[in-house]
């Protein structure tokens, strides 16, 4: 122990356990401990991260806000080999208190921006300058070549100076009446200073602080408490401060959007918990636009929704951000991947083979696109402009395909189109077939993928001949006697089909018996002949004679 030491430490014990240090006031209803002889202020609770999450009711969601509040992960320039950590709930103890270096760093970042007591400077405390061996030891290197804490600390003096401590003795045993100030004192604590050890990467700690004030250093990732210090002293009354929380806080992904349209908006809700009123500023980069219900001046306590669409003006990832500035910028990471849109389409679902029909497509305009399938020799293949239209024709029926893929940057879109090339068909029948001289016949026809039809016959006078619907029936009496060939033939574009009926027409009715025929004018007379002959006679029986 060199002479500085000794004699410092025998007048903290020469002060005694029981005697007070002016040099500390409470301050803010016991919040903050005032130390006025070195114009800093300690908070009164020394595990105040353990009552936060203990009194928030629902801790897991406390150390997400804290997560959320420091936001990107952690890059610290202090280490040479530039590391990045990104926060976890694991860098947060909230059964003990503790937390790694890198969770105590976003605490305190989270009590700046919340402007814990109406402050946004708190820190942590000094441990003052380091000796000449710095590097890990087994928890065994101080500041001090001597072993021992020094002065220049701010852990000295408030370990010796304020408190009265002795050195190598408990805290909680030896102590003057400013000890009752203070509330959940620990043994260990984070500090201010940060290792450089590229490999193992150790900060500085006081280390066993509640039992003998020793100072040393050890991995980021050992979990300590934090007891917090800012600069100069704090009044009873601080200032109302603004603060603000977003939910969510680091990204909004929109995913794939063709450019030139507006995405589906995404909600950001801001919430202000600070202790004064904040004046809001909204904004946003690249291709994304906000719109919101939020107020100029958003009370503490209230809530207002920021609502964002992107809209792509290029192809590929586009990122921007969300800015919400109400003294201190808060932002919020957007990001979105511009996409082309391809559309192909045919002038009719289905056509005849033969007759043309017109393709008509679009994409961006810095597409490149090639067209393919289809059918042979029709035309549609190869480089084509990003939007046209095209005349294609096939020669036979059959279903076809017509694809177009369209490229730009790393975006690339398949259109296809659906188009049915058919034939004409036509049936044609006639009832009865066989006519007696004079009877009427029914004809009956259809057609299908026909434009027109046209009827002809040998007959005469039976009025088939002619243009005709594609379907329909019809009546008609033939004059001519003999075979009769009914033709119809339908038509689309270059095809044509041909369908035709039989009747056979006769000139007088049928002879034979059976009694069916007409009656001769000559049979009726002589039929009448004989029935007249027959009365005669009988009136001749029945007539009286003459005496």
């Amino acid at each position: 122990m060199n002479t500085i030491t000794k004699c410092l430490s025998m007048l903290a014990l020469l002060a005694g356990p029981l005697v007070a240090n002016a040099g500390l006031v409470s301050v803010t209803g016991g919040k903050l401990v005032n130390d006025t002889d070195d114009n800093i202020t300690w908070t009164a609770d020394a595990n105040l991260f353990l009552t936060q999450a203990t009194q928030s009711g629902d801790a897991a969601a406390f150390v997400a806000t804290i997560i959320s509040d420091w936001g990107t992960p952690f890059v610290s320039p202090n280490f040479n080999n530039g590391i990045s950590y990104s926060l976890t709930a694991a860098d947060f103890d909230t059964i003990g208190g503790g937390m790694t270096w890198f969770g105590a760093v976003a605490w305190i970042n989270y009590l700046n921006v919340t402007n814990y007591q109406g402050y946004s400077d708190w820190r942590f405390p000094n441990i003052g300058t380091a000796g000449s061996n710095p590097g890990p030891c087994g928890g065994a290197c101080y500041p001090s070549n001597s072993g021992q804490p020094i002065s220049s600390s701010e852990w000295w003096e408030l370990f010796f100076k304020e408190l009265g401590g002795v050195e190598r003795t408990p805290i909680s045993i030896t102590h003057n009446s400013s000890y009752s100030l203070f509330t959940n004192v620990q043994g260990s604590y984070w500090s201010n200073g940060l290792g450089n050890d590229s490999i193992n990467t150790y900060a500085d700690l006081a280390n066993g602080f509640e039992n003998d004030s020793g100072q040393g250093r050890n991995s980021t990732g050992l979990i300590q408490p934090v007891w917090l210090v800012r600069s100069g002293l704090s009044v009873a009354s601080p200032p109302p401060m603004a603060h603000l929380v977003l939910a969510p806080s680091r990204l909004l992904s929109f995913g794939n959007q063709v450019v030139g349209t507006a995405s589906v908006a995404q909600s950001v809700k801001v919430t202000s918990t600070g202790t004064g009123a904040a004046t809001i500023i909204i904004a946003a980069s690249g291709d994304f636009v906000p719109t919101s219900d939020c107020p100029t001046t958003l009370a503490s306590g209230a809530s207002c929704t920021i609502n964002i669409a992107f809209n792509p003006t290029a192809v590929d990832a586009r990122t921007g951000s969300l800015t919400v500035t109400a003294g201190v910028v808060y932002s919020v990471a957007l990001t979105g991947t511009g996409t082309i849109a391809v559309s192909l389409t045919p002038s009719a679902s289905t056509v005849t083979a033969g007759v043309p029909i017109i393709l008509t497509w679009t994409s961006s305009a810095g597409a490149t696109c090639i067209a393919a399938n289809g059918g042979t020799g029709d035309g549609w293949s190869g480089n084509v402009p990003a939007s046209g239209t095209m005349s294609v024709t096939e020669a036979s029926a059959g279903p076809y395909t017509y694809s177009l893929r369209c490229n730009e940057g790393s975006q690339g879109e398949v259109a296809n189109a659906m188009v049915t090339d058919t034939l004409p068909t036509v049936s044609l029948t006639a009832n009865p077939t066989n006519l007696t001289f004079g009877q009427a016949a029914t004809l009956t026809w259809s057609s299908t993928n026909a434009a027109s039809c046209a009827a002809s016959s040998n007959g005469s006078g039976d009025g088939w001949t002619g243009a005709k619907a594609t379907s329909g029936t019809a009546s008609i009496a033939e004059t001519t006697v003999g075979l009769i060939t009914l033709t119809l033939t339908c038509t689309s574009g270059p095809q044509s089909v041909q369908a035709s009926a039989q009747i056979s027409n006769n000139a007088q009715p049928p002879s034979g018996g059976g009694g069916g025929g007409e009656m001769s004018s000559l049979s009726l007379a002589f039929l009448l002949g004989i029935i007249g002959l027959s009365m005669a006679k009988g009136c001749r029986r029945n007539a009286p004679r003459a005496n």
